[in-house]
């Protein structure tokens, strides 16, 4: 062989390889059905139905990488799984959608309309909807359609393009970054060119419905479903697991935990959902690994007017809300920007853990238990939460906020430059417990008691008057959290503070850090300054 011949095997033998590196390749870990099941495999456009009863009880539905459009809510059996592709860097590729194409746009003074449009979902409660606070008004009625389970899309093809829309609450009003949905006229109208666009409009509620337990749902995009507010779009039902997806654009929340025997929640990316990243109640749920952001959005403007979402922070909305759990465990979570609580724990929770997350830039606090019970908060890091600062001097806003709730443990936690440190509020709530509830039937009533927040290190260097404090309030009720009974009591903390003078709270009021040491709190504790 010629050395010139040579040179030019020996080019094609090296190169080969490298350019393979640049192909990417669609890959699945594909699980051995259990019992009688099969595994089957689901082309975009195809039907999900069909394969779910092709692969039976314990079977596997493999959905190839493409947009699975749902029209209607799929019915799993017992112990399914249904797994998505993903390139060789990790991106899902097989997209679970409840939306539909808008094509056909007809221009009308402005704006543009297209026909035909007969969904029309099930509505929510009217108290969902922001009503604005003092510290970002907005005007009455902005955000009523939030009720309104419908959301507009453009150019949602991708992450980075993808833009929705505000509903409008009438037609006169529709201009730029709007639409309105005319229900009676089955129209949808937009303020923007869309004949350039590619839009889209949420239209089927669930992606899977039924009671079959034991499925798992992993490696999806879970993405544009018309979900209730206050309601989930992946329902975690018994002994299901929901894992390695990403959720979002839905309406109502990504995930609903709802479940009699535990559920677990693990490793998702959750974000921009309308309502939360997961809400839900039942017994001994998991919530481990995931990272919550973006929910109840926010443009990214931050111009309170246009929110495409609506939902109020204050009612419900944010990261997480959980409801009537017992042995809830939420662990090694990443909560972020999210329009409310990072995490927020809210009616009858019991024997709840919280520990490993990380909390940063959510409008309310990071961690936020309220009228609940028996809680260990442990080894979080909550970092510049409260960015609304709305209805300063309360302590709503805080690295971690106890409202109203008995038996809490705080400690070892880091919290720094949120909007106020560590807080427990006493309030009057609905006169007591709910009749049966988990807290009552521990003879524990809804009260600030026997909180203990110890070995905690918290950083406040703003000084504006009437925030950045630790302590408890009692939100001008006359509550007796004050009183030794109660037991509310902070030691052994290690402080860093600003310039100012009153970054502690008790029963008078703001006070300095020689009062609140003269009442027996951190007398062992630690207090230096900011830089």
């Amino acid at each position: 062989m010629s050395r010139s011949s040579l040179l030019f095997v020996l080019c094609l033998l090296f190169a080969a390889p490298a350019a393979a590196q640049n192909v990417r390749r669609v890959t699945s870990t594909i699980p051995p059905p259990s019992g009688a099941g099969a595994v089957v495999t689901v082309i975009a456009g195809q039907s999900i139905a069909s394969a779910i009863t092709a692969a039976g009880a314990g079977g596997v539905i493999l959905l190839k990488a493409g947009t699975h459009r749902v029209t209607s809510a799929l019915t799993p059996l017992n112990n399914q799984v249904f797994i998505g592709e993903k390139d060789s860097d990790g991106t899902r590729r097989s997209r679970l959608n409840g939306s539909r194409i808008l094509t056909g746009w007809i221009a009308d003074s402005g704006r543009w309309y297209v026909t035909g449009q007969t969904q029309a979902g099930t509505l929510g409660v009217d108290m969902d909807c922001d009503d604005g606070t003092p510290e970002h008004p907005i005007a009455a009625g902005r955000f009523d359609r939030c009720v309104n389970p419908e959301q507009l899309y453009f150019n949602c093809s991708t992450v980075a393009t993808c833009t929705m829309k505000h509903h409008e609450t009438s037609l006169a009003a529709t201009g730029a970054g709007e639409w309105f949905f005319d229900y009676a006229a089955d129209r949808i109208y937009v303020g923007d060119d869309p004949t350039s666009a590619f839009v889209e409009t949420a239209v089927t509620q669930l992606p899977f419905t039924g009671s079959a337990s034991g499925v798992t749902v992993r490696g999806l995009v879970v993405e544009m479903f018309a979900s209730v507010s206050q309601d989930g779009t992946i329902y975690a039902k018994d002994n299901w697991l929901v894992d390695d997806n990403e959720i979002r654009w839905n309406h109502g929340a990504g995930i609903r935990m709802s479940t009699l025997v535990g559920a677990r929640v693990r490793n998702n990316y959750i974000h921009h959902n309308c309502n939360y990243a997961i809400t839900g109640e039942g017994l001994n749920l998991v919530v481990d690994g995931n990272e919550f952001a973006y929910n109840n959005v926010l443009p990214q403007s931050n111009d309170w007017e246009t929110a495409p979402c609506g939902f109020w922070s204050f009612w419900g909305a944010g990261g997480t809300k959980f409801v009537h759990t017992l042995d809830l465990l939420v662990r090694d979570n990443y909560s972020h920007h999210n329009n409310g609580p990072g995490v927020w724990f809210d009616i009858e929770n019991r024997r709840g853990i919280i520990r490993n997350n990380v909390l940063e830039s959510n409008r309310r606090a990071g961690i936020f238990w309220e009228i609940s019970c028996s809680a260990a908060i442990h080894n979080n890091w909550a970092i510049g939460n409260g960015t609304g600062l709305d209805f300063p001097g309360i302590g709503t806003g805080a690295g971690i906020e106890i409202n109203t709730s008995a038996d809490v443990l705080v400690y070892d936690n880091v919290i720094t430059g949120n909007a106020y440190g560590i807080t427990g509020t006493d309030d009057i709530r609905n006169g007591g417990n709910e009749a049966g509830g988990q807290c009552q039937l521990d003879g524990v009533v809804w009260k600030l008691a026997n909180l203990y927040v110890h070995d905690n290190i918290i950083t406040s260097c703003g000084s504006s008057a009437g925030v950045y404090w630790t302590g408890v309030t009692d939100s001008g009720h006359g509550t007796d959290a004050f009183s030794g009974a109660q037991n509310n009591d902070f030691e052994d903390n290690v402080y860093t503070l600003g310039a100012g003078t009153n970054y502690f709270n008790w029963a008078s009021g703001n006070i300095a850090t020689a009062a609140w040491t003269a009442l027996g709190h951190d007398d062992s504790g630690s207090f230096g300054s900011c830089p």
